[in-house]
């Protein structure tokens, strides 16, 4: 991988006609294998509309994740897309596939969901969890027809790595053999869903961090293309490092540009994948609101 691998080269649908085309052909492409819950999810009004948003889900989830926070948004007149990362949603729970990803496949997922999603509407919001953070965050960061990007609880370090040793921690996961860890030790596949991966792969872990790695570079010396930026985190989340995250937010907001950011407090108890509402400990009364409040605002100019 270079670095020429994870610059953007935007090739945006001119129409809503072709945007469709290409949601279409994307469906396609999905493996005989794919669950239901897995396959893209496209929430139209027949037309290209004021406003359109990409929700990004996160790594070892699925479609599934974001349904009803895009179903609040396509209420509120957006076209709505839901595109699988790439080896998700399959029917095979303990697929080893995922461990392929590659930082430049991500960025590729988010250029083509971005390309897409400009003829959905006038205006482009994108919004991730998680890995999805990640990708948003990397379209924040170079397209500059996105109107708003909101990057929940991202990825772009480990709350077991210290904000300093990220980079670090990122080339000591893609230089070391990939094991595939499980998210629960103690009920390990038996995690109680019917979409979704119970293990993770150390070696995608380290490609999520070498994409946020990428972004932040850039970030020191080139201000983020989009033209609002929303950073959601969670004080309960130990999973991911949010100091990596605030401290993006810092250097976006140095170069002048408008970064909001809000935190979910930590007595709310919230799991790091806020998003789910099948997650135990969920509390999507209060999340999902908030993310509307902060999301579903006019465009900045």
């Amino acid at each position: 991988m270079t670095h020429a691998d994870l610059l953007s080269h935007p090739n945006p649908a001119a129409t809503y006609t072709e945007a469709a085309r290409r949601i279409e052909a994307w469906d396609a492409e999905a493996s005989p294998d794919t669950l239901a819950a897995g396959r893209l999810q496209f929430l139209s009004h027949g037309q290209r509309a004021e406003r359109a948003v990409v929700f990004v889900h996160g790594y070892t989830s699925c479609c599934r994740q974001f349904e009803q926070l895009g179903q609040m948004f396509y209420e509120r007149g957006y076209n709505v897309l839901i595109a699988p990362l790439p080896y998700h949603g399959l029917a095979d729970q303990m697929t080893p596939r995922h461990a392929e990803i590659l930082a430049s496949d991500l960025a590729a997922y988010g250029e083509r969901a971005v390309d897409i999603a400009q003829g959905l509407g006038n205006a482009v919001s994108v919004a991730g969890l998680s890995l999805g953070g990640v990708v948003t965050a990397w379209v924040g960061q170079y397209r500059r027809d996105v109107a708003l990007a909101a990057l929940i609880a991202p990825a772009l370090g480990m709350y077991v790595i210290p904000a300093p040793l990220t980079v670090l921690g990122t080339r000591a996961l893609l230089r070391l053999r990939n094991r595939f860890l499980w998210w629960d030790p103690v009920r390990k596949a038996d995690n109680g869903f019917s979409y979704g991966y119970p293990r993770f792969a150390t070696r995608t872990l380290g490609e999520i961090m070498s994409l946020g790695v990428s972004v932040q570079r850039r970030a020191r010396t080139s201000p983020p293309a989009a033209r609002d930026l929303v950073l959601v985190t969670n004080a309960n989340d130990f999973a991911v490092n949010n100091t990596v995250a605030t401290g993006l937010a810092r250097t976006w907001q140095r170069h002048g540009a408008t970064v909001r950011t809000f935190e979910f407090p930590a007595k709310l108890g919230l799991p790091h994948d806020l998003i789910n509402p099948e997650q135990p400990a969920q509390r999507v009364d209060v999340v999902y609101p908030k993310l509307v409040e902060l999301m579903d605002t006019e465009p900045h100019a």
